[in-house]
């Protein structure tokens, strides 16, 4: 009986630390929302547009042909890379493929990123393309 009891005390503490570790992550994962909050605020970029969504295609991991087909597609940001599906990226000339599979790499690093994604009011009025 005591080895139960010394068992279930062990199983407490580490439930309670388990709680408390839980607890840090979510006032992290918190802190990281207001800080990108404030980010975009600074950089005047709406709220509803996380400020990667705006980061240039051209500084990006991807080949200069695959820079080059976005391009003269309009595609100019992530946020348009987004927006475009699978079918309209294989209509473009020279589009095939191999620049499919590294798009969807690229987006897959930037955390699970997927094409033919529905933005609202994008692109902004005010974003430059160069």
């Amino acid at each position: 009986m005591s080895d139960e009891i010394t068992a279930f005390n062990e199983w407490q503490q580490r439930y309670a630390a388990s709680q408390h570790l839980l607890s840090g992550l979510l006032e992290i994962q918190i802190q990281i929302k207001e800080q990108e909050r404030r980010v975009n605020e600074f950089l005047g970029l709406p709220p509803s547009h996380p400020a990667m969504l705006f980061e240039k295609l051209a500084d990006m991991a991807l080949t200069d042909n695959t820079l080059a087909i976005l391009h003269s597609a309009g595609v100019f940001t992530l946020g348009d890379l987004i927006q475009r599906t699978v079918t309209q990226l294989l209509r473009e000339p020279m589009f095939g493929r191999k620049q499919l599979n590294e798009i969807k790499q690229l987006l897959a690093e930037l955390g699970n990123l997927e094409l033919g994604a529905k933005l609202e009011n994008w692109p902004p009025p005010d974003l430059l393309k160069d």
